[in-house]
């Protein structure tokens, strides 16, 4: 799968790119996912929390999910 890992007033470290791909990484069990598949996550920082959006461009269909919490690595 290709990553593509966009933050929006966030500067995207290292240890973010590991933590998204090790966790997204869990769904190559479920999908016959191939280097081909396109993954984008986009990191956004707000006050309070910190918000995750991950769209996974499937031939059949895309797959789009998000999550806020305070910490990022949750």
């Amino acid at each position: 799968m290709k990553y593509q890992i966009i933050g929006k007033n966030i500067r995207i470290t290292e240890g973010i790119s590991a933590a998204v791909e090790k966790k997204l990484k869990k769904m190559d069990k479920y999908f016959l996912i191939n280097d081909e598949v396109e993954c984008r996550v986009v990191c956004s920082a707000h006050e309070l929390e910190q918000k995750i959006e991950a769209t996974i461009f499937l031939p059949q269909m895309p797959l789009r999910a998000e999550v806020s919490d305070p910490d990022l690595y949750a």
